[in-house]
């Protein structure tokens, strides 16, 4: 009997000793295949929530502090929740709720712009003032929110700056099927990002034709456009366009100009599972959900910080 227990305990540590290797064969493995995304990667802080069964999407990141938001959808059956973080690792949550009950939708992606805080929310965002969030202490109420992408659009990702909001869809075909079809050098794009002024969130003031499983979106201070795809386990791809890489289609769309994204400038392959973007002090900022107890293998590949990629 004891030499059966030995057995089993040998056998055991000896899997253990592999699982280990494996992991840490694939952890210096990871620097050659994503030795790009690597090289351009700054760690910002903690993503918080990883191990409270919150799977964070939306990521904004305030252009006047110390903070950032996350938002995330609960593993549980709990309220949505916005995540308030900063570069110390400080951080709490608020809960959402909705017509005075508990939100548990499947949030998106989240901006700030002139004190407003814009989260997306189904085929609506939600609006509401930032100083509401930071002085919440346990709940805030999404009281107001506005339709977008059209009447059978959908608000998957967003990004403010001081003027605009931009506000994109995901579509992969199966799962996630958006229904903007629109030919381009590329093919059928089948998703948009409009984007809106905001004095007047009723019309957009542009739509962008975006290619598949669009994930993030953002300007930078130089005018270029990033986006972020990614589903499952594929790779996270960063698309980056020059301005004079976006075509003006002189058609119109949702009653605005369309301008397709089908010429991207440069691309970067990143790990699995990429969200939202935001961008800061020449940094784009984003965040993965691969760690989170939903996904948990990101654990395992220190996928758990917000980054910064110099695109």
């Amino acid at each position: 009997m004891k030499k059966f227990l030995k057995g089993i305990l040998i056998t055991l540590g000896s899997i253990v000793l592999l699982v280990g290797l494996l992991i840490g064969g694939l952890n210096v493995i990871k620097f050659g295949i994503y030795h790009e995304y690597y090289s351009i990667r700054t760690n910002i802080c903690t993503n918080p929530g990883l191990n409270d069964d919150a799977i964070p999407q939306g990521i904004a990141v305030s252009q006047d502090e110390d903070l950032i938001l996350t938002s995330c959808y609960m593993k549980t059956n709990k309220p949505s929740r916005i995540y308030l973080t900063n570069t110390k690792n400080e951080s709490r949550y608020v809960s959402l709720y909705q017509d005075d009950k508990e939100f548990k939708g499947h949030v998106g992606g989240i901006g700030i712009s002139n004190n407003l805080v814009f989260l997306a929310n189904g085929g609506y965002v939600s609006i509401f003032d930032l100083n509401y969030l930071k002085n919440a202490t346990s709940r805030i109420d999404l009281t107001i929110k506005v339709k977008v992408n059209g009447e059978d659009g959908v608000a998957s990702c967003v990004f403010a700056n001081s003027k605009y909001l931009f506000v994109a869809e995901f579509h992969d075909g199966k799962n996630y099927i958006t229904n903007h079809p629109i030919e381009t050098n590329d093919g059928t794009y089948h998703a948009i990002c409009s984007q809106y002024k905001l004095t007047d969130l009723s019309t957009p003031y542009r739509v962008y034709s975006i290619r598949n499983k669009v994930q993030g979106f953002c300007f930078t201070d130089d005018g270029r456009i990033v986006l972020s795809t990614s589903y499952g386990l594929a790779d996270s791809i960063y698309y980056v366009y020059n301005q004079d890489k976006i075509v003006d289609s002189k058609e119109t769309y949702l009653g605005a100009p369309l301008y397709k994204l089908d010429s991207y400038s440069k691309k970067v392959k990143g790990p699995a599972m990429s969200e939202d973007l935001d961008y800061k002090d020449g940094k784009v900022y984003t965040l993965t959900e691969s760690a989170s107890n939903k996904y948990i293998f990101g654990k395992l590949f220190n996928a758990t910080k917000i980054v910064g990629l110099a695109l």
